[in-house]
């Protein structure tokens, strides 16, 4: 497994490898409610199902934001700590090492903040990155790390802002290479598909089948 490697550095990568023990991963085992009378009914639980999904993907969009290197979008991140008013974001380090500072971060809401790149702890040897800003006025949600590691099975989400494809866009769009026209959200759902003994360069060791693209990290 050793000719695996981590997701953006080949373009639209096959598997999705996440950092073990770092970067939060969104699993559901089942989306199955188990309610007396209702597992009967397919109509329902389809329904029920299907307000789950909802549900799980505006949490998705209401963490995930974009790393800005000089006003340009240059990957993603999740919004993943609050202290009183200060904020925690985590992306890969790939995505800072591909630019330079000034960084700014995108949030969901449309507010753009400078942030502080926080050094990391000696002896880091991971594909992360750490930011940090401050909000005044507005409150954002964060990420809630799960209780217990994935497993191979588990059902995953990937989401990010993939790089858009400057030789496609349209005339109007390159005016505005930041819009969400040219750099939307896209979220991935799929499986853990392989936990590797041994990570990979930059900590990889968790793998799944989404379907991610370039800038999604």
């Amino acid at each position: 497994m050793s000719n695996l490697i981590p997701p953006d550095r080949s373009g639209s990568a096959k598997w999705q490898y996440w950092i073990a023990g770092i970067v939060p991963i969104l699993c559901v085992t089942t989306l199955t409610i188990a309610l007396p009378g209702l597992l009967i009914q397919p109509t329902v639980v389809a329904d029920l199902g299907a307000m789950q999904e909802h549900k799980i993907q505006a949490q998705i969009r209401s963490i995930s934001i974009k790393v800005l290197a000089r006003g340009m979008t240059i990957g993603s991140g999740v919004l993943l700590d609050r202290q009183d008013r200060v904020y925690t974001v985590i992306t890969n380090a790939h995505v800072i090492q591909s630019s330079a500072a000034p960084f700014q971060i995108h949030t969901p809401d449309g507010q753009i903040y400078a942030v502080v790149l926080i050094a990391p702890p000696t002896g880091h040897n991971r594909d992360l990155s750490i930011l940090r800003f401050q909000s005044v006025d507005r409150n954002y949600n964060t990420a809630k790390l799960a209780a217990d590691r994935p497993k191979i099975g588990d059902r995953v989400w990937s989401s990010g802002f993939p790089l858009a494809d400057v030789a496609s866009l349209p005339e109007n769009l390159l005016q505005n290479p930041d819009s969400e026209a040219a750099t939307g959200l896209s979220i991935a759902d799929g499986q853990v598909t392989h936990i590797l003994p041994t990570a990979l360069t930059g900590g990889y060791n968790i793998g799944s089948d989404n379907a991610v693209k370039k800038g999604m990290s």
